[in-house]
C-alpha cells in the first residue's frame, strides 16, 4: 500500500457536516456530564477531544484494517485522547469521561443519527 492510499479517504459534504453535529452532541453531554463528574474540563478541550476521535477513528481504522471489532477502536482512542488532553483530573475521571463519550457516541452510532442529519440537511 502507497503512502498516497493511505490519506486518501473522501468525506461527503453531507457526512462532515453529520459528525459536526455528532461532535456537538457528544461535548455538550459531556460538558453537562460535569454537574455528576465534577471533572471541571474546558468546553473547547471536550470539543478538540471530540472532533479529534471523531475524524481519527475512520482514519486509524483504515490504516490498520480493523474490520473484526469496530466499536473497539473508537473506546480506544477515545481512552488515549482522553489521557492525552485531560492532564489535570485523576484517572478514575479522565476514564468516566472517556467512557461516557464513548456510549454516547455508540448510542447515537445505533440509532443512526448520521443518516437522519443527511436526510434532514437534504445534502
Amino acid at each position: 500500500m502507497e503512502v498516497s492510499q493511505l490519506f486518501s479517504f473522501a468525506y461527503p459534504v453531507s457526512s462532515i457536516v453529520s459528525l459536526l453535529i455528532e461532535t456537538f452532541l457528544v461535548a455538550a453531554a459531556i460538558s453537562l456530564s460535569s454537574a455528576v463528574i465534577a471533572h471541571r474540563i474546558e468546553f473547547k478541550r471536550i470539543i478538540i477531544m471530540a472532533v479529534l476521535a471523531y475524524f481519527l477513528t475512520p482514519l486509524i481504522c483504515g490504516m490498520i484494517n480493523v474490520i473484526a471489532i469496530p466499536f473497539v477502536m473508537p473506546l480506544v482512542i477515545w481512552i488515549v485522547l482522553g489521557e492525552i488532553m485531560l492532564k489535570d483530573i485523576d484517572v478514575k475521571k479522565k476514564a468516566m469521561v472517556a467512557i461516557l463519550a464513548y456510549v454516547i457516541f455508540l448510542v447515537i452510532t445505533l440509532l443512526g443519527l448520521q443518516s437522519a442529519v443527511i436526510s434532514l440537511l437534504g445534502i
